[in-house]
């Protein structure tokens, strides 16, 4: 192998580099909208439980809401390139 095949292939490896970069800057970007949901639904489930204990809707309302909005994060999440 000489000087300029040596060149070629890494500059074919640099680039299959770049394009999993790339790919891995994606998966993380997605991650962050699942994990945000996760903790959204958590927090939702929580607040709910707390309904058990004192009776009062308004906790229950917000639990829900809590957790819809971790539901829409999590899709997000898919919905992304």
């Amino acid at each position: 192998m000489d000087l300029k095949e040596g060149e070629e292939k890494a500059r074919e490896h640099e680039k299959s580099v770049h394009e999993f970069e790339q790919k891995v800057e994606e998966a993380e970007h997605k991650a962050n909208y699942f994990d945000f949901g996760e903790a959204l639904l958590e927090i939702g489930l929580v607040i709910s439980s707390v309904t058990l204990l004192t009776k009062r809707r308004i906790y229950w309302a917000l639990g829900l809401g809590f957790s819809t909005i971790g539901i829409v994060a999590a899709v997000m999440g898919l919905l992304l390139k």
